[in-house]
């Protein structure tokens, strides 16, 4: 991977990000690195031919603890299988990220925004553990305390809920497609949100909402 203006190779990922001063991009070729990435800068992370990250099984495989995050073009898998830790394929904990165009597989959750908001999450494919039933694994993606976010033309399926909606408000989920899991969108004491033009196909509900006014 080299960083935007530079042709130093690194070793990893976070040896890149480590590297980079606020506001870089970091174009990464393909390959497969097999890291737990932590990012606590303003960057953008490109993928060029679909480099995967790996986390290995292991918690996280990227947590965004920064405002004005990018992340586009990378295949990411193999969270823990904790249920407890909620692991993710991406954890969002800081504002104003965009999480576009990546492939997100064999992890518990997809993408979880966490405490925090301004997202726009745009074209990506999400997949939990194909292998557990529907109650086992985790929401493709999970909005936890989160307002102001656009949610946008989504791929999800085998995953818990499709998009799980809890203590949010003024979100906007359009023109996703969530297939073969549980609920393809789930609102719990989410008031004043928006979803329209969704596909929800071969799911057990479609929209279930609960304790939630002004959808």
């Amino acid at each position: 991977p080299t960083a935007h203006g530079s042709s130093a190779p690194a070793a990893s990922i976070n040896e890149l990000i480590d590297r980079a001063q606020p506001g870089d991009t970091i174009t990464v070729p393909a390959g497969t690195y097999n890291e737990h990435l932590v990012i606590e800068k303003p960057i953008t992370l490109e993928g060029e031919g679909w480099p995967v990250i790996d986390a290995g099984g292991k918690g996280d495989v990227v947590r965004v603890n920064a405002t004005n995050v990018t992340i586009r073009g990378f295949v990411i898998q193999g969270s823990s299988t904790d249920v407890s830790d909620e692991p993710a394929g991406i954890r969002v904990t800081a504002n104003e990220s965009r999480i576009e165009g990546n492939r997100i597989q064999n992890v518990l959750y997809g993408i979880e925004l966490q405490d925090s908001g301004g997202h726009i999450v745009r074209n990506n494919a999400i997949s939990s553990i194909v292998h557990f039933g529907s109650e086992r694994r985790g929401h493709g993606i999970y909005l936890w305390h989160t307002s102001d976010n656009l949610v946008v033309d989504n791929t999800i399926e085998s995953v818990k809920d499709g998009f799980f909606v809890g203590f949010s408000t003024r979100n906007t989920i359009e023109h996703n497609r969530v297939t073969r899991s549980r609920y393809g969108i789930h609102y719990m004491y989410s008031d004043g949100n928006e979803f329209h033009n969704n596909t929800f196909r071969d799911n057990i509900a479609g929209g279930v909402l609960m304790y939630s006014v002004g959808i």
